[in-house]
């Protein structure tokens, strides 16, 4: 006989109020215990244990001030975490002012209308007693700026959006950066220092707390320029830094560089084969940083020692020709830099069947720098599209004085097959993809044969010496990056037969 679900032997109303005087202990305590504040209140929430040193810097922030510098992987329960810091602290300091300022109002309003659940969930607002906002009873519009019944609140904006006028207890600047593109331009790494500097460290009060956090991005982003200012202000304005990898005593492999040990920083989401795969999907410069934090400045080199062939791979392949114009009037700084590459797929390391994975790859027949005017370059196009590599068609980068190009070649010679290519982002950020497959055997140079030749050590040279600064020498790698770009995207596009792991194109994808 199965036993009873209700203990007899129990008094329910005993048990009731048992409970109840539980609950009420384990809510007091939950004052300077965040994990369990988010256990009684969030119960859809993992106890987010391996953030363990943001859980204590936010839970010592309830008893004194905290200014840390908080650096954690992507999808690995930051901002959750430190969303549910403010809805408790505006539980347990019901007058405080608390702001959270992201990269885009949209963003922050969003997070602000989370961060308000979590707060009504924990009793901000006993009974029917519904959410303030600017003096209004519209729960439904508190979202950029709603109100305890005890006069604290919660502020919400983007970055430059206004939060002059009052003095926070708390402030949160959590990801200042959409993307890498807005953390790789001067102009934007400059609207966040100003964003900080000039507005959101000029409102916290006396014994306030400052949160600033955001995954890793270069050795110019807020936390790495506040990192290097500890020690250089006034005692007590240091920094506390809590930085958190994805993978704890990281291993990778001597010769691929693929993870293949360590511990992950939270395994309950991310075990250590998916972090391998995530590593190989957002290649290493993306991977270094944000999910190692270990920035890799600017300036250091990309491209390693190439891989090597003795023949190239032809059949089944997509000859293609890239072109980065140069101006011919300044020879000593800019030439038209012209790559040419056998362009095909291959299975790469977690190719499967369910789950194909073709790797682009490039074996290069030629690259050379040209010093010609526009006619006499697009003639020299048509003489290597005509006659050289026979059908090639023609990649072609414009920007700036070259924006009208593409249509003089076409009035020019309508029969060029030429297509137009607008570089996006900084040449350092697309040069990335591109060193990764050349650091990995993907992107090869002849090693005797008929394309050997000069232009091959003078090539690598060149690229080796890429470093994405300003006043390089770089037409060729300009053209080596298209080159692979748009020939990796423009072979995706196409359905080729599949054999032993490999792809073979029966026609052009341009």
């Amino acid at each position: 006989m199965a036993a009873p679900l209700i203990d007899p032997e129990i008094d329910p109303e005993e048990a009731h109020e048992r409970a109840l005087a539980r609950w009420s202990a384990d809510v007091e305590r939950a004052e300077y215990d965040l994990g369990l504040f988010i256990e009684l209140h969030s119960p859809k929430y993992d106890r987010p244990d391996h953030l363990a040193p943001l859980l204590d810097a936010l839970d010592r922030s309830m008893s004194e001030p905290v200014y840390a510098l908080v650096e954690v992987a992507p999808r690995h329960g930051k901002t959750e975490t430190i969303l549910h810091g403010a809805a408790r602290r505006l539980r347990y300091r019901p007058e405080d002012q608390v702001f959270y300022c992201s990269y885009a109002a949209s963003l922050a309003l969003r997070k602000s209308r989370r961060a308000r659940a979590m707060a009504q969930r924990a009793g901000v607002w006993a009974g029917d007693e519904k959410i303030v906002s600017k003096g209004r009873q519209d729960p439904a519009s508190a979202v950029s700026y709603w109100q305890t019944l005890d006069g604290g609140s919660f502020t919400a904006g983007g970055r430059g959006g206004s939060f002059v006028g009052e003095g926070y207890n708390m402030g949160v600047f959590d990801d200042p950066y959409k993307n890498r593109a807005e953390a790789e331009s001067p102009v934007i790494q400059e609207a966040v220092m100003e964003t900080w500097r000039g507005t959101l460290g000029n409102r916290i009060e006396p014994g306030g707390s400052m949160f600033i956090t955001h995954q890793a991005w270069n050795d110019l982003d807020i936390i790495a320029t506040l990192k290097s200012e500890i020690g250089s202000g006034p005692d007590g304005q240091d920094w506390e830094i809590i930085s958190l990898p994805a993978v704890i005593d990281a291993v990778y492999d001597e010769k691929t560089d693929e993870l293949v040990g360590g511990t992950p920083l939270w395994p309950a989401r991310w075990s250590l084969s998916a972090l391998a795969r995530k590593k190989y999907d957002v290649k290493d410069y993306n991977w270094y940083s944000q999910y190692t934090n270990d920035r890799k400045p600017r300036g250091d080199q990309i491209f390693g020692e190439p891989a090597r062939y003795a023949e190239p791979i032809i059949s089944g392949a997509v000859v293609v020709i890239s072109c980065d114009p140069g101006i011919e009037d300044n020879k000593m700084r800019d030439s038209s830099g012209i790559v040419v590459g056998s362009c095909y797929r291959r299975a790469g390391p977690h190719h499967t069947a369910k789950k194909p994975q073709l790797e682009t790859r490039i074996d290069l027949l030629s690259a050379e720098d040209q010093w010609r005017d526009i006619p006499d370059l697009l003639d020299y196009l048509e003489q290597l599209q005509r006659v050289t590599f026979r059908g090639a068609p023609i990649l072609l980068e414009e920007v700036s004085a070259f924006k009208a190009l593409s249509q003089v070649a076409a009035r020019l010679n309508p029969k060029l097959r030429l297509y137009r290519v607008t570089p996006r982002g900084s040449k350092f950020l697309r040069a990335q993809p591109t060193g990764v497959a050349w650091n990995a055997g993907r992107i090869r140079v002849p090693f005797g044969g008929v394309y050997d030749g000069p232009w091959v050590p003078d090539f690598i040279r060149e690229v080796q010496r890429f470093t994405g600064k300003a006043g390089g020498k770089d037409n060729r790698v300009d053209a080596l990056t298209q080159l692979f770009d748009y020939a990796g995207a423009a072979l995706a596009s196409v359905a080729g037969a599949e054999s032993g792991g490999e792809s073979e194109w029966a026609s052009s994808p341009f």
